[in-house]
């Protein structure tokens, strides 16, 4: 994507297969954990994965979470890129 920066998903905290893809074998970073995320009230790691070349910004003390109620995405992980 034009002017990524890093690219981030949501994983369950549970969910140890995905967690030690992204990040054993993807390169991901736990960026946030996200408390209530999914519909059933589990928690999610924000995990993002810095593109090539880009700079992640210093963390700031306010993050913008959107949050839903689950109905479209009941998967184990959501992603997306984000363009700065």
């Amino acid at each position: 994507v034009f002017g990524a920066e890093y690219v981030s998903l949501h994983v369950r905290k549970s969910n140890r297969a995905a967690f030690n893809l992204y990040t054993e074998t993807l390169g991901y970073k736990i960026h946030d954990v996200e408390a209530k995320y999914y519909a059933d009230g589990e928690d999610a790691y924000d995990m993002r994965k810095q593109l090539k070349g880009k700079q992640l910004h210093p963390p700031q003390h306010h993050h913008h979470h959107h949050h839903h109620g689950g109905g479209c995405c009941s998967g184990e992980t959501k992603g997306n890129a984000k363009a700065t």
